[in-house]
This record gives C-alpha cells, sequence and structure tokens, in this order.
C-alpha cells in the first residue's frame, strides 16, 4: 500500500495561517491565499486526488493522523493567541525535535518561531530563526517539496518578518533592505519602502535637533544657569524617538534645585492613565508594549514623576527585561529620595539585578 502524501489538509491550514498573520501586519495581500490552490502546484492536487505518495521524504513515517508536530503546531497557535508567548516557543521546540531529517518542515518551524519572537517582541530571536528558515527554504527544504510547495510566498514571509524585526529595532535600512528583497521576490513594497525612508529623514532631524539642545544644556549647567539647562534637557528629551536615562537623570536633580519647580501637567497625568488603563487591558506583551509607550510620553513630559519609574520598571519585569527594568528604578530613588518605600524598592531593584545577571548567563 502506497503510503500517504505527508502535505495533507492539517499542513495547507497552517501554511495558509502564515498569510493570514503578515497579512493582518502589513505588506502581503492575502486575497487569493485563502485558496489552498495558490500554495500548491497541480501535481500536488492530483497527488491529493489519487492518494498518491511524495516521492520526497518529510517528517518521520506513521499515520497522518498521529504526527506528533501538528498537535504541537497546534498548541503553540492555542498558546500564542493566548499571549503566552514562552509556552508556544516551548511547544514549537519540542515540535522541532519530531521533525526528523524534513528539511522544508524544519524551515516552517523556524518560520513560526521567528513570527513568534517577533510577536513576544525579542527581535534578535526573530532574524535568528527568521534567517535560518530562509536558509531551509530556499535549500534543502525547497529541494524537498519542489513542483509540489508554491514556496515564494513562504520566502516572503520571512522577509517580512524580518523587515518588521528590523524596523522593531529602529535599524530601518536593515528593515528596507528586506522590503526591497521582497520587490524582487514578487511582492511591491514601495509603499513601506517610502514610509521608512521618511521615518529615517526624519529621525535624523530629531536627532540633530536633540544634539544641539544637549550642546545648550550642557554649557547652561557649567554657567550655573539651572533653569535654562532645565529647559535645554527637557528639549532634548522631546526630541528623537529615544532618550537617554542620563539625561533624565539629569533633570530630575535639576527640578529638585530648582526654584519654581514646574508642576506635573494634565498631559502627563492623562498619558499615565492611559498606560494604566492599558495595562488592565493587556493580554501579551504588545499590551504591554502600548501601556509602555503611554508611560513613556508621560516621562518625556513630566520626567521627575518618581511613580512613573516604578511602573514602567514593573512592565519591563513582566515582559522579561530585567536589565531595562533595574535601569528605570535606579532612576526613582533619585526623583523620590525620601520616599516612605524606599528600603522596599531596594530590595525589588536588587532582585532585578539579580534576574538581569542571570538572563546573561
Amino acid at each position: 500500500m502506497a503510503k500517504n502524501h505527508r502535505f495533507n489538509h492539517f499542513s495547507i491550514r497552517w501554511l495558509v495561517s502564515f498569510m493570514i498573520l503578515w497579512g493582518i501586519i502589513g505588506g502581503i495581500s492575502i486575497a487569493n491565499s485563502l485558496v489552498p490552490e495558490t500554495w500548491f502546484s497541480s501535481a500536488w492536487a492530483q497527488a491529493k486526488k489519487k492518494g498518491t505518495s511524495s516521492s520526497r521524504a518529510t517528517a518521520s513515517g506513521g499515520s497522518q493522523a498521529n504526527y506528533p508536530y501538528q498537535e504541537l503546531w497546534n498548541e503553540a497557535e492555542r498558546l500564542e493567541k493566548a499571549g503566552d508567548f514562552a509556552g508556544a516557543v516551548k511547544a514549537l521546540e519540542q515540535a522541532q525535535t519530531t521533525l526528523g531529517k524534513s528539511y522544508f518542515y524544519t524551515g516552517l518551524n523556524h518560520l513560526k518561531m521567528g513570527t513568534t519572537y517577533y510577536l513576544w517582541g525579542r527581535c534578535d530571536e526573530a532574524l535568528k530563526h527568521c534567517d535560518e528558515a530562509m536558509n531551509l527554504l530556499q535549500g534543502r527544504g525547497g529541494k524537498e517539496v519542489r513542483g509540489v510547495v508554491d514556496l515564494p510566498p513562504l520566502i516572503r514571509s520571512c522577509l517580512l518578518c524580518k523587515a518588521r524585526a528590523y524596523e522593531k529595532k529602529g535599524d530601518f535600512e536593515n528593515a528596507i533592505a528586506q522590503h526591497e528583497a521582497m520587490t524582487k521576490a514578487g511582492q511591491d513594497q514601495s509603499a513601506e519602502i517610502n514610509r521608512l525612508k521618511q521615518t529615517i529623514s526624519h529621525r535624523k532631524e530629531s536627532e540633530e535637533k536633540k544634539q544641539l539642545a544637549l550642546q545648550k544644556a550642557n554649557e547652561a549647567e557649567q554657567q550655573g544657569q539651572r533653569t535654562e539647562a532645565f529647559h535645554y534637557y527637557m528639549t532634548a528629551v522631546n526630541s528623537g524617538d529615544s532618550f537617554q536615562l542620563a539625561t533624565l537623570e539629569k533633570i530630575v536633580v535639576l527640578y529638585q534645585k530648582l526654584d519654581s519647580p514646574p508642576p506635573i501637567s494634565e498631559e502627563a497625568r492623562k498619558h499615565a492613565a492611559f498606560a494604566s488603563f492599558a495595562v488592565k487591558e493587556a493580554k501579551d506583551n504588545n499590551g504591554y508594549q502600548r501601556a509602555l509607550a503611554e508611560y513613556h510620553r508621560a516621562i518625556r513630559l513630566a520626567p521627575w514623576w518618581p511613580d512613573l519609574y516604578v511602573n514602567s520598571a514593573l512592565l519591563f519585569e513582566q515582559m522579561g527585561d530585567y536589565q531595562a527594568a533595574f535601569n528605570l528604578l535606579k532612576i526613582y530613588f533619585v526623583a523620590a529620595p525620601d520616599a516612605p518605600d524606599r528600603e522596599q524598592m531596594k530590595t525589588k531593584l536588587y532582585e532585578l539585578e539579580f534576574k538581569a545577571q542571570q538572563a546573561k548567563r
């Protein structure tokens, strides 16, 4: 009796889910991708109809209904939707051990791990797995299913995941390179490329404005002009896409020395409230990222507000970024030198320092 073809209906559904996912994120048209024949060639359609086997080895043998990787992929998908990215990665790692010598399925597994790590906010891991997926799908994995699986959409999915990861890291040049590669692979990404080029231009202008403000702040501080230095540092913090923690500390110190320190603005209180609401609604790291973005807006407006550093630090801890949590909580002690919970917060600071050191090992 001939073996069943390894590319069963589950595989079709799982492959199509890539296009659905990346269609939501942006950049790939998914209108035709919901049709299995778009993914699989007529050769596969004939093989499916006749029930014949493929001459290419894929996953380890056995009944189609009893492949453990399928159950693990389903579990990973369920955990990812629930926001349990660590659990999803663990399920995919287990799936990896069941794939035998199938380079194609191993490539798919790496692609799924890349997308999961991206959604988790861990871009370096996402890039690593997407690179591995591309190497396999363009190499031995592609040869394994040549004439059976339409590979270009999967390659574009790898490139899009990399583009999004590079963009999240702030590496817009490499993000553009991935979109250009997608264009060469048959998917026009000119709109995304133009958007990123405009972002680079804006960031350059903002960075120049920030550096000029920092220079004037240093000069004013050296001349004992505290109020002027304070305002220049505030301009620097509110210029560009990111701010330096050292600049925030300088603002806090100067604020405490001002004769007439400014109050916390209503706008800063609003963004802090938005952050609190976002935390309550967060179901995964993407929700926590939205909350952090609101806290960062509040910090730009009122860097001397101690509570913002505690709340941001706790969010970073929740996301597993213990070093960022530690760095922010340190500023709390500068902003609130006489806080009644100082000793309690010191213990928390030591805990974060320990976790950060353990995470590096």
